[in-house]
């Protein structure tokens, strides 16, 4: 097994765990649909599913779902201060580890549309490519939302 990051590590869940997760991340309502937190056990989904990971580290997780070995996986990053630019260089040890770990070609994430500092991070800072726009794909506070592609391949990984 190839070690974790410096500073990260698997997160182990217990109800209480999960229901205080559900609450610390109410407010980022830009990471989520509302029918990821209309209640705690559709969230709890996104995190319990046998194709999820979650890692913790000093001020937030990284989700990283629909793992597929050999193939691809989805990755989402959340800090409860909202810097992410100080955790360039943890989130690109934990692309990294990703990479090896599952022997992924492929790593990719979604962001809604009015998120236009995450989608400049990711792009400029950890150098996913936008693969494209999904329109009124998704409801936020009510509303619809357009959501970003963004993927990763291997040999873009910028180390």
């Amino acid at each position: 097994m190839i070690p974790l990051p410096e500073g990260v590590r698997l997160m182990v869940f217990s109800r209480e765990r999960m229901m205080e997760l559900w609450e610390k991340l109410k407010p980022f309502d830009s990471i989520f649909t509302d029918e990821d937190m209309k209640n705690p056990d559709v969230f709890m989904d996104n995190f319990l599913a046998k194709d999820s990971i979650t890692l913790e580290m000093e001020g937030g997780i990284v989700i990283v779902k629909r793992i597929i070995p050999g193939h691809k996986a989805e990755f989402h990053a959340t800090f409860w201060d909202k810097h992410l630019s100080s955790r360039k260089d943890l989130l690109r040890n934990c692309l990294l580890w990703l990479f090896m770990a599952f022997s992924l070609e492929r790593v990719e994430t979604y962001v809604a549309g009015y998120a236009k500092a995450v989608r400049r991070f990711l792009e400029e800072r950890l150098g996913f490519k936008h693969e494209g726009t999904l329109r009124s794909y998704a409801r936020n506070r009510g509303r619809l939302i357009d959501i970003h592609v963004y993927g990763m391949l291997r040999e873009e990984l910028q180390v």
